[in-house]
């Protein structure tokens, strides 16, 4: 295995934009009145609505996929195996 550099450096500092931005999404995860809540998609400090597919042309929302517990597992054991392979 070889080590592949980037052909840009990291930044060790986000720029304050950036980290404005981050901060802006940390309101679902660190609220208390979602204490507890699990499996749940925000946007717009906002629970995600859920998006079927047919809706052309909207912006946002959650796949109806991304919620199927089934789909989650089967997306779990696919990279625990990838990443087994890796290591």
């Amino acid at each position: 295995m070889r080590r592949v550099s980037s052909p840009r450096p990291a930044r060790a500092v986000p720029s304050p934009a950036a980290a404005k931005r981050g901060a802006a999404g940390t309101g679902a995860a660190t609220s208390v009145l979602l204490d507890g809540v699990t499996g749940r998609y925000c946007e717009d400090k906002q629970e995600a609505r859920i998006v079927r597919g047919d809706e052309e042309g909207r912006v946002g929302g959650v796949a109806a996929h991304a919620l199927d517990p089934e789909t989650a597992d089967r997306l779990w054991e696919y990279a625990a195996a990838a990443f087994s392979r890796t290591v």
